[in-house]
């Protein structure tokens, strides 16, 4: 997988390297190795390379980005003459939506209610309020 690591995750990684709050380098590597899972499970967009043939067929992923998967697809297409490419969320995407999620202050997560920014409905070119009826007001308020 060709990944392109983004600034709030290597700086999420920086934190617990250089954290005094592991006793041994494994409990350490443990809670790198969880971070880093959570991180790519927050991603917005991969890639998968889907083969069709039924119940025998196997599908592979997840590729970063819509190039990489294309190459991969390329060199199986003389041998896999059934394929597509599906574009896909996280897996920790979906409930972190609808649950909210700002463990890291990103920002395409609503610092008020924690919710997915996007689940804001619009009031013609503005944000108004969460879409799942929460209490959130900032942007009702022009947040």
């Amino acid at each position: 997988m060709k990944l392109t690591p983004r600034a709030p995750e290597v700086k999420a990684i920086v934190e617990i390297l250089q954290s005094d709050d592991y006793e041994t380098p494994e409990a350490m590597a443990k809670a790198v190795i969880k971070e880093v899972a959570e991180i790519l499970a927050m991603r917005e967009t991969w890639y998968a390379l889907v083969i069709k043939g039924g119940a025998k067929a196997v599908n592979f992923g997840p590729y970063a980005s819509d190039a990489e998967v294309k190459q991969v697809a390329a060199k199986v297409a003389g041998a896999a003459p059934e394929f597509h490419i599906a574009r896909m969320g996280g897996s920790g995407l979906l409930a972190a939506r609808l649950e909210g999620y700002n463990k890291r202050k990103w920002t395409n997560f609503c610092a008020t209610c924690t919710h997915a920014k996007d689940l804001h409905l619009t009031d013609g070119n503005s944000r108004a309020r969460c879409a799942l009826e929460c209490s959130c007001q900032a942007y009702k308020d022009g947040g």
